[in-house]
Formats: C-alpha cells, sequence, structure tokens
C-alpha cells in the first residue's frame, strides 16, 4: 500500500510539473526573467526584457556573478545545500568542448544521433544554464550546426521548490534555442527510482556528498541506470581540504587519505573534520576540528549524514576526546584546547569542558562532508555501483577544479564511462 501511494504521489508530482510547466511557456519572457531572478532574491532593477534570449542572457550573466546560492529547503538533516556557477564549470567546459566537435566527439557524430543529458541534483540549474550559453555561442557562430532533433537536456532536483526556478528557465531556453535544445525539469529523488530513459552523458556535481552512506547503491545504480553504454558520467563532491588548515595538515590528511584508499576494511565515508557549533549562534560559526586519523564519532557510523546535526546521544564520546586532543597538538598549543566561537568572540576552551558542553547541549557536531580524494572517491562510486562503471582517466578538467589558498583543491572530480564488462571482478 505503501509503495502504491508512493508511486501514485510520484506521478501526480511529475504530472504538476508538466502542467505547471506548459503554464510557464504561456509567461511573457519579461515575467518569466521575473520569476526566475525572484528565487535568487532579486525582483529590483530587471531590465526590459523582450525576448527570450534577452532574458536567458541577462539570468545566465546574473549567475556567474554569484559565488553561490544557498538552498533552504532540505531537510533531512541536509541544511546546507548550495548551487555554484564558478565551481562546476570544468566538467562543464569539457562537455562543451564534446558537444562542439573539439574534443573526442566529432561534428558528425553529434549531428548523426539524438543527444540526451541529464543534470541529476540540478539545484537551480546554474551549470544548466551555463552549458548552454557556452554550447550556443559556438552553434551560432559557426555554420552547419543543424539538428535533426534538439539536444535533450533533463533536470532533476529532489525540491519541489526549485521548480519556482526551473521551469522559468526551461522555457527560456525551448523559446530561444527551439533548433539547439529540449529541455524539461523533473523532481526526483535520486534514490528513487527514475523514469526510463537512456542519457549519453550524466552531470552528478556537488551531489554525491549530500547523500548518506546507506543510499549511495541505490542513487549510484539509478545513475548507472541511466546512462548508455559508453556513455559518460561526470562527478564532482567537495574535497575535504578547508582554507583554515596549514600545508603541513593537508599533507597529513593526503597520506592518511591515501592509507584509506589501500585498505580496504576503512570506510571512505569519514569525515576528516569534525565541526562544532554553538546552537544559539548557528553553523556560520562553526570550530572546524580537524580528524586527520579519520576516525568515526557517530555511535552508528551508518547514521552518518552530511550536513546534519548531532547530539550527544549519536555520538561516541569516547572517540570525540582523542580526536580533539590530536587536534590541539597538531596545532601545536601548549594546553589541550579547542579554539570556539561564542557569536564572533574565539575563545580558546579545554577539552573537557568542550566534551561537557557536548554532553548538555551547550554544543552539537554539525556532521562535516565526506573526506573523498580521488582514490577514496573512485572507491565509493564503483563498490556502490552495479559493476559497469568503469573510471576514464581524463585530468584536462580535474586539474581545473577550484583550489584553495593552499593550493588543494576544493572539489574533486571524476569521469566514469559505462561498459559491459563487470569493472568488480
Amino acid at each position: 500500500m505503501t509503495r502504491i501511494l508512493y508511486l501514485f504521489v510520484l506521478l501526480s508530482g511529475t504530472f504538476s510539473s508538466v502542467l505547471a510547466a506548459a503554464s510557464a511557456e504561456d509567461l511573457s519572457p519579461q515575467e518569466l526573467t521575473r520569476r526566475y531572478m525572484s528565487v535568487l532574491g532579486r525582483t529590483e532593477g530587471i531590465p526590459e526584457i523582450t525576448t527570450s534570449k534577452e532574458g536567458f542572457d541577462y539570468i545566465v550573466q546574473s549567475i556567474t556573478r554569484l559565488s553561490g546560492k544557498p538552498h533552504t529547503h532540505v531537510d533531512s538533516g541536509l541544511q546546507y545545500g548550495f548551487s555554484f556557477v564558478q565551481k562546476n564549470i570544468p566538467p562543464v567546459e569539457f562537455m562543451k568542448e564534446l558537444m562542439t566537435g573539439t574534443k573526442s566527439w566529432k561534428k558528425e557524430q553529434i549531428l548523426s544521433r539524438p543527444v540526451s543529458i541529464a543534470d541529476i541534483g540540478c539545484g537551480l540549474g546554474f551549470s544548466a544554464a551555463y552549458f548552454v550559453s557556452e554550447v550556443v555561442k559556438v552553434y551560432d557562430s559557426e555554420p552547419g550546426w543543424t539538428f535533426t532533433s534538439p539536444m535533450v537536456l533533463d533536470l532533476y532536483d529532489i525540491s519541489p521548490e526549485h521548480q519556482k526556478a526551473l521551469q522559468p528557465l526551461a522555457s527560456l531556453i525551448n523559446e530561444a534555442y527551439p533548433q539547439y535544445f529540449h529541455v524539461e525539469t523533473f523532481v526526483q529523488d535520486a534514490g528513487e527510482a527514475f523514469r526510463l530513459k537512456k542519457y549519453r552523458a550524466i552531470f552528478a556535481l556537488n551531489l554525491m556528498h549530500y547523500v548518506p552512506e546507506p543510499k549511495w547503491p541505490a542513487v549510484m545504480q539509478n545513475i548507472e541506470e541511466l546512462l548508455e553504454d559508453n556513455g559518460m558520467l561526470f562527478v564532482t563532491t567537495d574535497h575535504y581540504h578547508t582554507p583554515t588548515w596549514t600545508a603541513e595538515q593537508c599533507q597529513r590528511l593526503e597520506g592518511a587519505a591515501k592509507e584509506r584508499a589501500e585498505n580496504p576494511s576503512l570506510s571512505p565515508f569519514v569525515s576528516s573534520y569534525l565541526p562544532l557549533v554553538n546552537p544559539r549562534f548557528g553553523d556560520q560559526y562553526q570550530t572546524r576540528t580537524l580528524n586527520s586519523s579519520f576516525n568515526p564519532f557517530l555511535k552508528d557510523p551508518k547514521g552518518y549524514v552530511p550536513g546534519a546535526p548531532k547530539r550527544i546521544e549519536d555520538i561516541d564520546i569516547e572517540a570525540v576526546g582523542p580526536i580533539l586532543r590530536r587536534n590541539a597538538q597538531e596545532h601545536r598549543k601548549l594546553r589541550e584546547t579547542v579554539g570556539l566561537y561564542d557569536g564572533e568572540k574565539l575563545a580558546e576552551m579545554p577539552v573537557e569542558e568542550v566534551i561537557d558542553r557536548l554532553k548538555d547541549g551547550r554544543l552539537f557536531i554539525q556532521l562535516g562532508n565526506y573526506g573523498f580524494d580521488e582514490n577514496l572517491l573512485e572507491k565509493a562510486i564503483l563498490a556502490s555501483s552495479k559493476g559497469t562503471l568503469k573510471r576514464l582517466k581524463i585530468s584536462s578538467w580535474t586539474k581545473n577544479l577550484l583550489q584553495n589558498r593552499d593550493g588543494y583543491p576544493s572539489s574533486v572530480g571524476l569521469t566514469f564511462t559505462k561498459s559491459m564488462t563487470d569493472s568488480k571482478k
């Protein structure tokens, strides 16, 4: 009965999404642009928009000026989703080069059969909008880009709230460039079954570090099922290095991460930092405490949900103490203290007092992202898949991912293809 009810809700949501998209197409370019910009919190200063191209161009110019847009909708403990442009440019640029014939895909191959692309966990559609804007610059400036059918670009996101932005964006693209693109949007939990489709390329950008470990197999196998044979999957996740850590600390983490990658008994689903938060002031004043041994610190490690707040009943307090003490030692502090924010003021507090505050609820732990590097991300993805994914050693875009101030990447990216040979054998 539950599954029937879920199917009814899923179908109803899809149907209502289609109806809403149809009504969005009846709106003027000015209103479509305004609706998208209102989701970004900007309704003032929008110029007169008379065509869909003008509206789309204005949106692209606006989002490329943003470092990121936080999401406010996510539940199940995930309190910090973001939409990015700059962070996702390298894989999007690589895909643009493929789709414009400057990489391994030739123009004749691109035009000879329909191309379908999916952006899973698309957020507010920043990456898709940037991709379309870059591709059409080439198509409009070079002769011969005549498709027998437009490129399919499907945008999937778990949040119904994001449809307020995605549907106007899709309408503007479809009206501005019908010869090149057909865009549809869907409310979709990546851990639940997708409708039956196949894609030549799939983006899963800054998605998987929001997925709890127990759901990785469902999400990865769903994505794997959507990918065409020999298709390409682009995956990025946030890296574990933070700008507040020294190069020496980063190198120590690299060594620990390598050890984990080479030891199949060690789970990659452990954070390299342990953020401490005073609930009175919120996570903007969190203290990121280094966990350079990647020690698990939850009573139920499978309950690790990045972004979720955890109180003392979920925490293995016997594991937290050594993490805090080692962090103090690695900062070469004479005393075993932790720098905690009390509002905007930073104060050094003894480890034992930190533990006491965790016990009585004056502090909680806001779980950080998984501590993946390239090898650990590959390990996690292949272990979660059905066995048909194979990593492609493409470094031309992964090396261009954003760097932090110590020269370490703030994101990790990998490319996979789908082969009918079982990669787990």
